[in-house]
C-alpha cells in the first residue's frame, strides 16, 4: 500500500506535559472533534503567529527558513477532497487495486474490505492539519481544539522546512522506491514534526524531548488511550492501525535516537541519508539493513494457463511483524520478524481477475531465523485455512507458494 502522505493526527497532539487540557469525551457515533465557533475564531487566531511558529520550528530542527508558508483554514470536507486528490496522484486506481489483492492474499484485510474508501476515511477522521508541498500552504482544521493548534501548526511547518530542504514529494513517493522503503522515509518525515512538536509542548518546563527519559512511554500510553476515541481507527484491520501509526510513534523514536546521537544536525542529515528499510527505523543500530538485489520472489513453474503477474514489491520487517502478530501473537512477531533481512512477494491473476495466487521468498539473518519463520507462515497458513500452499526452506531464505493453481484446474 502506497502510504506517503504527510498528514497530523489529533491524537499526536495531545502527548506532553504542556497538553494538558483533558481530553474530550467522544460519543461513539460522532466525529472526535466539532467545528466550533471558537475553534474557528481561534484556529484563526493562530495562523496569525505562522511567522513566529516557523522561526520557533526552525530554531527546534536546525533546518533554516528558505521562504515563508502560507496557511489557510480547512473544513473537514475541503480535507476530505484534498486526501482523495493525494490518493488518486499517488497510486492510480489499478495500482491500488492490485495493493489490495496482494493485502488480502496475505491475510492483512479481509476479503470484502475496502481499502481505498477506509484509507479516505481513515486519513479524513484524524487531519487536525496538513501541509500540501503543491501549494507549499500549510491547513489547519477549523474543527482542531483550542490546545491543539499551535502544536499542529508547528508539526506542519517541519514538514514545510523538510520541503524547502528537500522536495517532499520527490522524497516520499520516488518510483524506484518499494513500499518499504516509502514507509521507512514517512517514518523520518512524520517522526521529526512529532519530535519538533514535543520539544515545542516542552518548552516552558525546560526540558527537551531528546533527553526525556519516559517519552516513548508517555506516547505509547496517550496513543492507546486517544486513538480509541477514533471509531473508524478503532474498527480498522491491524495492518491499517498499526501501520499509519508506526511513522508517528517508532518514527519519533528513531529520529530522536539520531538526535541523542548528533544533536540537532540529525533532522538534515535523516532527510539526506534517510533509512532504507524500517528494518533500519525499528532498530536505529541496524545501518544499511535492506532487501538484497539479488533477492527476487519465485517464478511459479509452468505459470498456470491465463494467469499474469498482476503486482511484485517487497514486505518489509514492520509489515511481517503486523502478519504475523495477527496469527501468532505479539512477543512471537517480534521475535521473528527480528531475523528478517528480506522479502519479495508477487501475486498473480487470472484475466478474469476472478481468482490470484501469491509466491514470496525472504532471507533470514540464519538457518535458525529461517526455520522460525517457516513455522510461524505455517501456523499462519493454517490460521487463514490455506491448505494448498508449498514451503521449501533451504539455509537462511524460505520460500512459499500459496494458492497456486494445480495443473488442469
Amino acid at each position: 500500500m502506497n502510504r506517503a502522505l504527510t498528514l497530523s493526527w489529533a491524537l499526536a497532539m495531545l502527548m506532553g506535559p504542556a497538553a494538558a487540557a483533558p481530553a474530550p469525551v467522544i460519543a461513539a457515533d460522532n466525529p472526535p472533534y466539532a467545528a466550533t465557533e471558537q475553534n474557528r475564531a481561534t484556529a484563526a487566531a493562530a495562523l496569525q503567529e505562522v511567522d513566529a511558529l516557523l522561526k520557533r520550528a526552525s530554531e527546534i530542527t536546525g533546518l533554516p527558513v528558505r521562504r515563508p508558508v502560507r496557511n489557510a483554514l480547512a473544513s473537514r470536507e475541503s480535507i476530505r477532497r484534498y486526501i482523495r486528490q493525494r490518493l488518486k496522484e499517488v497510486a492510480s486506481s489499478e495500482k491500488l487495486r492490485a495493493q489490495e489483492v496482494a493485502l488480502k492474499k496475505f491475510g492483512f484485510l479481509p476479503p470484502e474490505y475496502d481499502l481505498q474508501s477506509a484509507t479516505e476515511q481513515l486519513l479524513t477522521e484524524q487531519a487536525a492539519a496538513y501541509y500540501d508541498p503543491k501549494r507549499q500552504q500549510i491547513y489547519i482544521a477549523d474543527w482542531t481544539p483550542v490546545e491543539l493548534q499551535r502544536p499542529a501548526i508547528v508539526h506542519e511547518l517541519t514538514h514545510a522546512l523538510q520541503d524547502q530542504q528537500v522536495v517532499l514529494d520527490q522524497f516520499l513517493e520516488d518510483k524506484k522506491l518499494n513500499q518499504d522503503q516509502q514507509m521507512a522515509r514517512e517514518a523520518v518525515v512524520e517522526g521529526a514534526a512529532v519530535l519538533a512538536m514535543m520539544d515545542y509542548l516542552l518548552a516552558a518546563t525546560g526540558l527537551r524531548a531528546d533527553t526525556l527519559p519516559n517519552l516513548d512511554e508517555m506516547i505509547a500510553a496517550a496513543t492507546t488511550a486517544e486513538i480509541q476515541k477514533f471509531p473508524v481507527y478503532a474498527s480498522a484491520p491491524l495492518y491499517l492501525r498499526e501501520s499509519l501509526l508506526f511513522p508517528y510513534t517508532v518514527g519519533m523514536q528513531y529520529v530522536r535516537a539520531l538526535v541523542q546521537a548528533r544533536g540537532k544536525t540529525a533532522y538534515a542529515e535523516s532527510l539526506r541519508s534517510p533509512p532504507q528499510s524500517t528494518a533500519e527505523v525499528l532498530h536505529p543500530e541496524a545501518r544499511g539493513r535492506a532487501v538484497p538485489a539479488d533477492l527476487q520472489a519465485p517464478e511459479p513453474s509452468p505459470l498456470p494457463a491465463g494467469y499474469s503477474r498482476l503486482i511484485t514489491d517487497v514486505l518489509g520487517e514492520l509489515d511481517v511483524r503486523i502478519l504475523l502478530q495477527q496469527y501468532s501473537g505479539e512477543e512471537t512477531a517480534r521475535q521473528v520478524a527480528a531475523g528478517w533481512r528480506g522479502l519479495r512477494f508477487a501475486v498473480y491473476e487470472n484475466k478474469d481477475r476472478t481468482s490470484a495466487f501469491l509466491v514470496h521468498r525472504s532471507r533470514w539473518a540464519g538457518a535458525a531465523a529461517a526455520e522460525a519463520f517457516a513455522a510461524a507462515y505455517r501456523n499462519l497458513l493454517e490460521g487463514k485455512g490455506e491448505k494448498n500452499a508449498r514451503i521449501e526452506v533451504q539455509r537462511d531464505t524460505v520460500s512459499v507458494y500459496e494458492g497456486v493453481p494445480k495443473a488442469g484446474s
